[in-house]
């Protein structure tokens, strides 16, 4: 299992406009992605893995592409919470 939460919860409201996608996935309640938004998130992702220094988040950021670049030929993406 991957926790996404801890990734999510870095975006403060402040950093809405830098992380939108980012932004928009529940860390508490689901989520479900298109294979069209799931690039805007990747891509959001590897921006923050560059931003960031704190090695644990940076494993799970590269978990959660990676999980995403094995499901990119189906047609959805869900993040499930609590």
């Amino acid at each position: 299992d991957i926790n996404f939460v801890d990734i999510r919860l870095l975006i403060h409201e402040n950093m809405k406009n830098q992380y939108p996608w980012l932004w928009c996935v529940n860390p508490y309640g689901h989520t479900l992605l298109n294979i069209y938004q799931t690039s805007f998130l990747v891509a959001e992702l590897n921006q923050l893995y560059t931003d960031i220094k704190d090695e644990d988040l940076k494993k799970t950021i590269t978990q959660v592409i990676n999980f995403i670049g094995k499901v990119a030929d189906h047609r959805y993406v869900r993040f499930i919470g609590d």
